[in-house]
This record gives structure tokens, sequence and C-alpha cells, in this order.
């Protein structure tokens, strides 16, 4: 089975890859500026979708998942800036 990717997570790419190409204008930065108003819009919305999952669920897992989306971002972010461990 494939394994799907979050927008945000391809949101973030598209945020590495502008930064990687290095800012050289004003349009390489209203690009990185869209993309990052993009992203806080797009986490808010996955956040909302797992938070409307987890209300089906007992408090107990709801406590789990929400730990589960929180060590997620945590392991992302990791792996996107080699300096943190």
């Amino acid at each position: 089975m494939e394994r799907r990717i979050a927008p945000s997570t391809r949101i973030e790419e598209a945020i590495e890859q502008v930064l990687l190409d290095r800012i050289g204008g004003p349009d390489h930065l209203s690009q990185l500026g869209r993309l990052g108003a993009q992203l806080i819009l797009q986490r808010a919305a996955e956040d909302e979708a797992e938070a409307f999952r987890s209300i089906r669920m007992g408090p107990h897992d709801v406590v789990q998942s929400l730990r589960g989306v929180a060590c997620a971002r945590e392991q992302r972010w990791r792996s996107t800036d080699g300096h943190r461990s």
C-alpha cells in the first residue's frame, strides 16, 4: 500500500526548494511568503481534521493521538534540520 504524504509536507519541501535556490529578488521573497502562509493554513486544517477524528475516540485515545501528531511534527522538524538532535 502506498503511503500518503501530508500536504503540509509537500509545502515544506517547496519552501526548502525556494530556499535552496537562494532568494534572488522580490519574486522569490513573495513566493516564500505565499508558501509560508499556505503552510500555516494547511497545518491548521490538518490539526482540525485530526481533532475531529479524535472526537470519535475515547479520552485515552485522544491523548495518544495528539501526542502522535506532536511527535510526527517534531520528527519532521528534526529530519529537515540537521543541526537539531
